[in-house]
């Protein structure tokens, strides 16, 4: 029955108030394109939608800015593209007059578990190494590394991307 109310509406019966809808329904239960009882569309009465007022006098927090999320997937993809279309994407991104002007950016440290593609890493993928001796960023610090690209997004030419020492749970 929900699916011949769907096909109604899609068909644009919906919009035409006062007029009949034939239903038919098929079902697990037996029906099989069962007629049943007419449905008729009627003006629903207006109901006041909820609203809210901007008082730009009173200010409870500061914005430090808008921006996106950059994962190991996205910069697969900035990476396949020649080096203009990096630069055009960095551009739509951060410039703030020819683009969207964003002035923060949310990335991982290490592999997540939305990466893309293996193999997954840490910053220390050595059993046992509580000292963290083994601790590197080499990975993140090559061509197509995540400090690479934000180093690239930081550059003169988008200056206003900001960092921030946040974590997703602070900020």
């Amino acid at each position: 029955m929900y699916l011949a109310l769907f096909l109604a509406a899609f068909l644009g019966l919906a919009s035409a108030f006062g007029q009949e809808a034939k239903v038919y329904v098929s079902s697990k239960a037996g029906d099989q394109l069962t007629a049943k009882t007419p449905l008729r569309f009627e003006a629903q009465p207006k109901v006041k939608l909820p609203g809210f007022k901007i008082n730009e006098a009173v200010t409870y927090q500061k914005i430090d800015g808008f921006g996106a999320s950059l994962m190991g997937a996205g910069l697969i993809c900035l990476n396949d593209l020649p080096p203009a279309q990096q630069v055009e994407v960095l551009r739509m991104l951060f410039d703030p007059e020819k683009g969207a002007g964003y002035s923060a950016m949310k990335t991982e440290i290490a592999a997540t578990d939305f990466a893309s593609a293996g193999p997954w890493y840490t910053c220390n993928d050595t059993p046992g190494d509580v000292e963290m001796k083994n601790l590197s960023i080499a990975r993140d610090l090559g061509p197509n590394g995540m400090i690479t690209f934000i180093k690239r997004a930081r550059s003169p030419m988008f200056p206003s991307l900001a960092t921030t020492g946040k974590t997703v749970s602070s900020g």
